[in-house]
Parts: C-alpha cells; structure tokens; sequence
C-alpha cells in the first residue's frame, strides 16, 4: 500500500498502527517545514512553537485512536444492519464497502425500507472487536449469565450502534490458479427477550435461510459482492420480519412481509419462500386484527381482518367479518343477521356466532329470540370461545362508549361475566346498572326481567360465602 493510498483511504487507515506513524511523520515535517516557520515571524519564544507541534500531534493521535477504537454513534432514526468483516487490505475493505454494502442500500431504498433501516460499515479493527464481543456474548447466553460484563459490554455496543442486525466474519483471497474470494460469515439478529422455544425456533428458520461461506472469482468481484449482497439482503430482511413478531411491532412486519413478496416475484429462485412469507403477513394481520378489536378501533380491526382473508379465504369468517362491517358501519341489522346466519350454516362446531346473533336480535328488538339463543350459549363450551369474548366484550364497551342509550351492552357484559367467565361481583355491577337504567324502557322490560333474576342468584352466591 503506498502513502497516497493510506492516506486517502478514511476508514482502512484507522486499522493498522503503521498508518499512525506515516501520519505522525507526515505531518510532523508539515510543522516544522511549513507551519512553524510561519510562526516565527509574530512568535518568537520557542515554548509557542513547541507547543503548537505538541498539540497538533496530540489532536491527531487523539482523533486516530477515538475512530481506531469508539464505536460510531448509530442513528437513532433507524435500525441498523452492520457490517462488520474484517479483510486482508484496502482494496478488499473497499468492496465490501462499495459493492457489498451499497447494494445493500440499494435494496434497502428499492423496496421503501431505507427510512427505517441503515447500513453501518466497521473498519477492520472496529469489526475484530465487534466479532469478539458478539462470540462472547453468545458464549455468555449459553451459559445463562445474562448479568455478566460480557454481555453488558456487547449490549452497550448494540445500543450505541442502534443494531438490529449484525454480518460479521472474514473475507480472505484463496490462492489458487485463479484467485478466488471466500466470504466466511456469520450473523445475528437482536430481537426482544422471548421464550426457549420461539428463541429455537428463530435460530431454526435462520439456520434453514444463511449461507456461511460464499466463494466467488476475484475477476467476477463486482457481480459476486451485489449477488450475494443480494442474498444477505433477503435473509436479513425475512429474519427481521421474524424479529418484529417477537417484539410485537406488527405494522412493521406487515411492510417487510410486503417487500419481500414483491421482492420474491422477482427472483424465481426464491418462489420456494412465498408460502413462509404469506403466512408470516397472515400472522401479522391477524394479531393486529384482534388488538385493534381490543383497543375498540373496530374499522382499523376489519382492514386488517380483510387482509388476512385475502391470504387465506374463510368463508365462514368473511361472513361475521361483513356482519360486524353492516352492522357497526352502515346500521343495517337485519342484513348483518343474513350474515350470521349464513356463518352459522358453515360453523361446525364452532358456536361462537351465536354471540353475534344475541347482540343483533336484541338490536332488532327480537327479545325472546335473543334470551333463547343466550341459554344456548350459556350451556356450551366452544373451541376459542374465550376469545370472542373478550371481543364481544370490547366491542360492547365501546357501543356504549359511543352511544350512552346503548344500555344493551349492560346486559350482554353482565350476563357473560356470569355464565361464561364466572366473575359474579363484576356481573352484579353491569346487570345493576342495566335494570337500573332499563326500569322505564318498555322495550327492555324481558331483558330486565332476565337481569333481576341473576341479580337474585349472584344475591344467593354472595350470602353463601
């Protein structure tokens, strides 16, 4: 390496030792041959000139070491993935800096993930420390010691550097008749503390997807560093789609399941994958169905119930799905009751439309009918059954939220906190309040009259204990 090419290169540099010593001899000749004697001419004393040589040498020593040996400050914006192989000279550093990296960046900007991801390439002593801490650190969670100086001074580097996703390993020139790269790396993705066996089942899905060593003809470099660029880029994105799962970041990993769909369409070669990634996207939608339900944005809940049907149609809950879309956002009941019937002749055993049609043939103002199909309730057990009630429970809380006169919703909370989840007290306060507020509506009097007798029942319990 000559001094132009030392010197020129910003990052290589502040690997090797040597590069200190060509720049403190450079630029301790600058000083004496240029700016000292510039100096003398408005300060004379020797002391001045010695300093002034002094300190320069020392910003600049001091300025070497903290690139040479400080972590960059990663962007706090964005996650980042870093790249931390160590190589065998600056020609190589280079390409993985250029070729490797910026297509890297290229995917990352083609497919709308460069505001939310990063790419960060170490330097060659940089990438050294960040491989021992990274071993060390998977060494210390093997052996359960989460607490110990190890793993706190890789998760300090984590921190600093925003990592989401670590490439490290070596990049060496076999020699052979024609000389050819060997790209041997390893990788790892930060995620939030989770179980043993959704942490298996990580490393699983990573093992099925890495490739560890990659070898490629030094004279077809530029097509070998973008293709397998190309291939970090996939299983990196996959493993961070699986990331977002464990951290409950369900919208992000609903865009990167998007990207790599689209992405996938346009390498046959990875069609093998679709299937993983469109049950991955059915994940994500399903679970952000049921919170936004949870939270009581029931339009938001519906998208994303519509975009998990689209993945796998279900007829059967396609039609409660349009039942709760008719009846929550276009007030028409009766057809929404069309729906629920037409799930209910699909249902198997799965009763728990049943629930829907109580809350509607009360909204119809069809009473008996509505006390009937609640005994029936009342008296089975349903597969999952306990999700949708919470759901009917949520989605009652904010009819009433939304609507004071929804006094119905007393009635449906109260009744299932006493049949269904054996929650007397709780029951007893919702149907309290519903006879209380339905003792001079008419149209409520059979459902009040259901109310005072579990009123009169949960009495019984409480005396009892």
């Amino acid at each position: 390496m000559d001094l132009k090419e030392l010197l020129l290169d910003k990052d290589f540099s502040f690997n090797r030792i040597s590069s200190l010593i060509v720049i403190i001899v450079t630029s301790s000749l600058a000083l004496m041959e240029i700016v000292i004697p510039f100096l003398k001419p408005y300060f004379e004393n020797s002391i001045v000139h010695i300093l002034t040589f002094v300190i320069v040498e020392l910003v600049i020593v001091s300025f070497w070491y903290y690139k040479r040996s400080v972590f960059p400050l990663g962007n706090r914006k964005r996650q980042n993935l870093v790249i931390a192989i160590t190589t065998e000279d600056v020609k190589q550093k280079v390409r993985i800096a250029n070729d490797f990296a910026k297509e890297l960046k290229r995917q990352l900007k083609n497919h709308g993930l460069n505001n939310t991801y990063e790419v960060v390439v170490l330097h060659n002593h940089l990438s050294e420390t960040a491989r021992h801490k990274i071993e060390m650190w998977i060494e210390a969670r093997k052996a359960n010691l989460m607490d110990s100086n190890e793993s706190k001074s890789f998760l300090k580097m984590a921190k600093r550097l925003n990592a989401k996703f670590f490439v490290y390993g070596d990049l060496i020139i076999r020699n052979s008749s024609k000389s050819t790269y060997c790209l041997s790396i390893d990788a790892l993705i930060m995620h939030a503390q989770t179980n043993v066996t959704n942490s298996k089942s990580l490393q699983r899905e990573f093992a099925e997807l890495w490739k560890r060593e990659i070898t490629f003809l030094e004279e077809d470099e530029l097509n070998g560093f973008r293709s397998n660029a190309e291939q970090i880029f996939f299983t990196a994105t996959y493993m961070m789609g699986l990331a977002t799962l464990v951290d409950n970041k369900f919208e992000q990993g609903i865009s990167i399941w998007n990207t790599l769909i689209k992405y996938i369409e346009q390498k046959p070669e990875l069609a093998e994958y679709r299937l993983k990634v469109l049950q991955q996207k059915w994940v994500c939608c399903f679970l952000l169905s049921r919170l936004s339900y949870f939270r009581g944005d029931i339009e938001l809940s519906l998208e994303y119930q519509e975009m998990y049907l689209e993945i796998t149609p279900n007829e059967y809950d396609r039609h409660l799905s349009e039942a709760i879309r008719q009846v929550k956002l276009r007030g028409d009941a009766k057809l929404a009751l069309e729906y629920v019937e037409k799930a209910a002749g699909m249902a198997g055993a799965d009763g728990t439309w049943r629930y829907s049609k109580l809350y509607l043939l009360i909204k119809l103002g069809r009473m008996k009918e509505a006390l009937i199909v609640f005994d029936e309730i009342s008296q089975e057990r349903y597969p999952n059954e306990i999700d949708s009630i919470y759901q009917v429970i949520k989605y009652n809380e904010v009819c009433y939220q939304e609507d004071e006169n929804h006094i119905q919703s007393f009635f449906i909370i109260g009744c299932i906190m006493y049949k269904k989840l054996d929650r007397p007290l709780e029951a007893y306060e919702r149907l309290e309040e519903f006879v209380s507020r339905a003792s001079n509506n008419v149209s409520m009097d059979e459902l009040r009259l259901r109310g005072e007798q579990y009123l009169g029942e949960i009495n019984k319990v409480i005396g009892i204990k």
